[in-house]
């Protein structure tokens, strides 16, 4: 409440504005463990809606882009479990084409490519969670691919290492 006010009386202050977005997607992040989803899904729209503010003030700001992508698949997977399909599928969808623009901007760029195969994962779950294998199969394909590719710039990163067996694996029982 009090961090609100001071972000309403000084806009202009962008770092409270990001702190502001932290701590809705502390709050959401904690509801989701709860599985408070409705709360969830308020805490991050608050965030959403303050990211989208920063990026239209700031659109050459790539981390800014980047973190609203990252909201926008909080708020897209929520939906999901809300079982808000069309919904979860807008707010990736928004998402994607911002991490695609990143992609395309800074293709060197290993954590845009992993998050954009982070992104086509939560594509695959909700196929999948939709009874659309096809898609699904198609999703987790395209997950493989960004993260061989966030890989290949960044090889020595053992996370993404198992990122992509794991990937590779549920291509392999779903085939």
């Amino acid at each position: 409440e009090i961090m609100t006010g001071l972000c309403r009386e000084e806009p202009e202050q962008l770092k409270w504005q990001e702190d502001l977005i932290l701590a809705h997607e502390r709050v959401g992040h904690v509801l989701r463990e709860q599985r408070q989803f409705e709360g969830t899904l308020e805490a991050y729209e608050s965030a959403l809606a303050i990211q989208r503010r920063l990026s239209r003030a700031e659109p050459d700001n790539l981390l800014g882009q980047s973190d609203l992508a990252r909201v926008l698949t909080f708020v897209g997977s929520i939906h999901r479990e809300l079982e808000q399909f069309t919904r979860a599928m807008e707010r990736f969808r928004e998402a994607l084409v911002i991490l695609e623009r990143l992609c395309e901007e800074e293709p060197e760029n290993p954590l845009w490519w992993h998050d954009l195969a982070d992104l086509h994962q939560e594509f695959a779950v909700t196929h999948r969670e939709r009874d659309d294998l096809e898609s699904t199969l198609a999703s987790d394909r395209q997950a493989l691919s960004n993260y061989e590719h966030a890989l290949r710039l960044e090889p020595s990163n053992e996370q993404w290492q198992l990122d992509v067996a794991m990937v590779a694996a549920i291509i392999a029982w779903s085939i």
